[in-house]
This record gives C-alpha cells, structure tokens and sequence, in this order.
C-alpha cells in the first residue's frame, strides 16, 4: 500500500536564511488578539487551548515548510506530465505495469488504483497518461459528475443538499436516485472495456462515494477471470470511507486496491519554470504553428527561441498563432520568475496546476495596475480564486455565488483559529468525525460539520490511505493564516 505522502512544501531548492527571514517579518501580528478570538470562536466538541504558543509554532512551521528561491538552470525534464512521473515514480510505474499486462493478455491482472490529490493539483492532467496510447474499445473513461449530469436528464439523479443547518443550505450536489443506483450498476457490470478511469469523483454527493467505489471493486472479483484496470482519480476525502470499508471487508489486506497521494511537479529551476511557460501558453491560449489551415504542436526548443525574441510573430516564427493575451510579455515573464523566487506565498503555489494559472492572472492584473507585489493583496486575492473555482466545481459560496459567503468565510476561519494550537510539524491537525463548529447568522446561530465544512472546501487535503488518517492540512498552510487574520480584522 502506497501511504500519503506528508503535505508540506511544493519542492524547490532551498536557499534558506534570506527566504526564511522575509517570511518571519510578513507572519507577526498580535497574538494578545488571537487569544480573545479563540476563546469565543464557538467550536463545538473541541476543547480550545492556549493560543500564542500555537500561533508561533504555526509561524515556524511556515517558515520550515515553504520553498526556497529559484535557481538558474535548464529543464529538468521535456514535458509537464514528466514532472509528475518525476514526483509520482511508484504511480508510473504501476500504471506502466497495468499496460505492459494487457500487452501480453495477462487476464490475472485485477487491479483498482485510488488517486488522491488537492484540489487544482493536476489529476485531471496526469488522468491521460492512464490511457494513452490504449486501444480506443479497450477504455471506458468518464468524469463522474458529467456522468451524473447525463443521468439527471433521464431521472437518475437529482440535487442534494450538502452542507447545511436545517432551511440553510450552502451548497447542492447531484447524487444517485434508488433507479440511478441500479442504472450505474448495470452499465458497470457490462462493462467490456479493460481499462476505466473515472475522474471528478469528489463532485458527486458524497453518500455515493462509496458506492460508486464499491460498484467498481466487482470489476476485479476474482471469479471474472478478465483483465480490469480501474483507476479513479479525485480529492482524499471521498475516499476515506470506501478504504476502511475495504479494509475491513478483507480484514487489512489491500490485495487489488492501491492508493496513492499524487505529489506536486518540483519546479528548481527557471528552465521548469519555462516549460511550465510552454504548457500554460498552449493549453490557455492554444499556441501552435499554423501553414495553409494545418496547426501543428511547437516544440520547446521553437519555444524557447521564440520567447528570446521577445515573442515576436516574425521571420521564422510568423507561423505562430495563439490568442490575444496579456501574459506572452517579457515584462510579465520576468515579473513571474522574480515572485516565484523571492516571494514564499508564490513559491508555496506555483507547483499546483490550478494555482499557477491564478498566479499568473494576479500578477497581469498587477502589472496592467503598475503595481508591485503585496503579499497581503495576493493573499487576498487568491483566496477569492479559490472559492470561485470551488463554486464551480462544488458549489460552495463565493463572489460568483454570494448569498452565504459572509458566514461561510466565517465559519472557515473559526476553524482555522481553533484548530491552529493542535498543529503538527507536517502542517496537518486532527478533525474528529463529530467535530462542529458555531457561528452567529440571522439573529440564530449556525451549526455545521468541521469535515462537511472543509472536505469540499477546496482549501485542504489529508492523508486517507496511511498512518494519518483522519488529519487534514490547510494547502497551502498560509491559507490558515489568512483566515486567522480575516477573523481578527
């Protein structure tokens, strides 16, 4: 069984003392104030504590855990998806494996492999690599929420409620009808395909969670005696259930189930940085080379020189097309690679696919602005990111969905202050099953789970298949700070 790897930092070479430094002066703020926030944050089911030795030992484990500057230096590998295989090696090669066994028709092969991952790390980008270059009869993929969606308009499933305290309801997901239960059931179980990846299995509800898990370990019984390779990819939260479930239904073995944390890319040099440069620009703007209504892909090396030109469409790169935007500058580039090395909460970000793309956005705002880097404002404004990309794939609060988000971000940083003395050095705390948390709505108080409120939060991730089970971390940790310091303002 592959265990969680500890959250932490996003990988970068450390050069520490200066780094460490800067972070140190951007953490102080008053601790005295921190205490009487504490004590009346309302949290149910937990004991609070002394708050000021926790806050300095939060502060010190920032500094431990965030990533040093970045060094000068070519590419460490040729393309994004090789960063993750650099990061994931056991996952490569038991997925490899997979495919070398259906080569050879190995029809022993049974296998279920869980892939975890935080929110915006990349799991929908690595999924490809699971099928790619299979036979196209020989793969059922699908995104569970798409899949539940297409049910929807059959009168499979419907819109449930998720998050709530009686009439308040914070958020709807679509879950199985009694019908759709045994409609899923049935597609699975004909199933002819030898391969099937599910993707965006933490957008469903989660009362199907483990039932979709369950429905797809009957694809490797033994008795069937036919190849099956499942893998199913989403956040670790929809996992936890299914695996002491499995666990115990085998008592403790994990024959024919795996699980494994999908570990960020590690970016240590400004050549990873330009190939991420060279993703980003191709998949967002849709960069290629295009001759007589032929595009074709642009290499890196094509890349490369371009962006040494100054990005300029002439001479030999006149055949280069891509969307009017405001990032292939040199300007912008340069302003990228300054924040990821000097700045700790970009460096702490920039390794998670979704945060990239947010770092980017923020720091054109900024230039278009004519305005350096403030921590404080970044901060900010990733945190707002965050929750709209969570609306739309949770339907969680936030700007673009408004009507809760005041006591939403409420709650949250209720949780972050009471739960900020129990911090370990790998940044992750404890969360009982029964934990709730209080606040003050409408004249009323509101009443919610601590898990339901963080686990499709999209602000933390957790351990579901090792030794932490049951722990979850802020990602990144600063996040618990700017909660923390949203609640004391």
């Amino acid at each position: 069984m592959e265990e969680a790897n500890e959250a932490g930092a996003a990988g970068f070479g450390l050069d520490a003392e200066n780094f460490r430094r800067r972070a140190l002066l951007r953490l102080i703020f008053p601790l005295s104030l921190l205490c009487g926030l504490l004590a009346n944050c309302g949290v149910v089911a937990v004991e609070p504590q002394p708050i000021a030795g926790a806050v300095l030992h939060l502060k010190t484990l920032e500094q431990q855990l965030l990533p040093g500057r970045l060094t000068e230096g070519e590419p460490r590998c040729d393309g994004m998806v090789d960063y993750y295989w650099e990061a994931n090696p056991e996952l490569e090669s038991e997925l490899k494996s997979a495919k070398l066994k259906f080569e050879q028709s190995n029809d022993d092969h049974q296998q279920l492999i869980l892939v975890a991952g935080p929110a915006g790390v990349g799991k929908t980008f690595v999924k490809r690599g699971v099928y790619e270059g299979l036979p196209e009869d020989a793969v059922w993929k699908f995104d569970a929420r798409e899949l539940f969606g297409g049910y929807r308009e059959l009168g499979f499933a419907e819109q449930r409620a998720d998050l709530r305290d009686g009439c308040t309801v914070f958020n709807e997901m679509l879950s199985l009808t009694v019908a759709g239960r045994r409609r899923f059931r049935s597609e699975v179980m004909t199933c002819a395909a030898s391969f099937v990846v599910v993707d965006s299995l933490d957008e469903i509800h989660p009362r199907d969670y483990a039932f979709v898990l369950q429905t797809l370990t009957r694809l490797i019984d033994p008795s069937r005696k036919q190849f099956a390779q499942v893998v199913v990819f989403g956040r670790p939260f929809c996992f936890e259930s299914y695996w002491q479930w499995y666990h115990g239904e085998r008592n403790g073995s994990s024959e024919g189930v795996r699980g494994f944390m999908l570990r960020k890319p590690e970016f240590r040099t400004t050549g990873d940085i330009q190939v991420s440069n060279w993703n980003f620009d191709c998949w967002k703007f849709g960069l290629c080379r295009q001759s007589a209504n032929v595009q074709q892909a642009v290499c890196f090396s094509d890349y490369q020189q371009w962006c040494e030109r100054g990005f300029s469409c002439q001479g030999e790169f006149s055949e280069f097309v891509f969307a009017p935007n405001r990032h292939m500058t040199v300007a912008a580039r340069k302003a990228l690679n300054r924040w990821i090395s000097e700045e700790p909460t970009v460096a702490a970000v920039i390794s998670n696919l979704a945060a990239n793309g947010m770092v980017r956005d923020i720091l054109v705002d900024q230039l278009q602005a004519a305005k350096g880097f403030e921590e404080r404002q970044f901060m900010e404004k990733f945190l707002t990111r965050w929750l709209e990309r969570d609306t739309r794939s949770d339907d969680r609060p936030s700007q673009i969905k408004p009507e809760l988000l005041d006591i939403y971000l409420k709650l949250l940083e209720k949780v972050a202050v009471m739960y900020a003395p129990s911090v370990r050095a790998d940044g992750s705390f404890a969360v009982a099953q029964h934990d709730q948390v209080r606040a003050s709505f409408k004249g009323g108080d509101i009443t919610v789970s601590v898990k339901d409120l963080l686990n499709r939060s999209g602000l933390v991730t957790a351990a579901p298949f090792g030794k932490s089970q049951g722990r979850v971390c802020f990602e990144p940790l600063w996040l618990q700070r700017v909660l923390i310091e949203k609640h004391a303002r």
